[in-house]
């Protein structure tokens, strides 16, 4: 079965849900659907590192990807998260090169940041071999970043081009906000194109939240294949 990972990359359309509940029975559910991803939304919502713990247990044995949208874009609130065992990071508000780096080092060992531990639910509590972890690790995890400011898109093509980006993810509402209109406008739409340019440029996916599933379709016409 191909990961997350595999097919983000391949361009098939993949859609999710994000998850505001801190309850791993929710997850146990939602395990049971059609979606490809959950994500449990720490930025929004009230789910903290034991919530997430748990959460994070409900998907793997539901053989769900679950990501993390945490709080602050920073290591410290993404590698706990890793740790736990979640498949992904939708980082919020990355505005800069450097803050999709960041990022990434957050996720990856390569990065040579991030603290290294084997015996994290991540690496099976200790039987999975440390070189095999790091490589999951790099090969299996995903970055998506979350670009919902003005600023991001001033920095667009930097920001795609970072290593180990593999989406480019716009939050429509914020988008609207930093900009000055609402998140239906045109100038919003235009800055969705621009960011679905970027990423093709790039050779990376774009994403999208959809409040409803009914705009997928003409979202996918436009090079979006990335859904929340």
């Amino acid at each position: 079965m191909a990961s997350l990972r595999e097919k983000i990359a391949s361009g098939q359309p993949v859609i999710g849900t994000f998850i505001k509940t801190p309850a791993y029975q929710i997850v146990e559910l939602l395990a049971l659907s059609e979606l490809d991803f959950l994500v449990a939304d720490a930025e929004h919502a009230p789910i903290d590192l034991r919530d997430l713990d748990s959460m994070a247990l409900a998907a793997r044995c539901g053989e769900m990807p679950l990501g993390i949208r945490p709080r602050k874009s920073t290591m410290d609130y993404i590698s706990p998260a890793m740790d736990v065992g979640c498949s992904f990071v939708l980082a919020p508000h990355v505005k800069t090169r450097e803050d999709a780096t960041d990022v990434v080092a957050s996720v990856r060992f390569s990065g040579r940041r991030r603290g290294f531990s084997p015996s994290t639910r991540a690496a099976n509590y200790g039987s999975m071999a440390p070189a095999a972890y790091k490589q999951i690790t790099e090969d299996d995890t995903v970055v998506m970043v979350q670009i919902e400011d003005a600023e991001a898109l001033e920095s667009i093509d930097s920001i795609a081009a970072v290593p180990g980006v593999d989406v480019l993810f716009v939050g429509p509402a914020d988008l609207g906000e930093s900009l000055g209109c609402g998140p239906n406008d045109v100038g919003v739409k235009d800055a969705i194109n621009k960011v679905v340019e970027a990423a093709e440029r790039a050779g990376k996916v774009a994403g999208l939240f959809v409040p409803r599933s009914e705009a997928i379709a003409s979202w996918l016409d436009a090079g979006v294949s990335v859904f929340v």
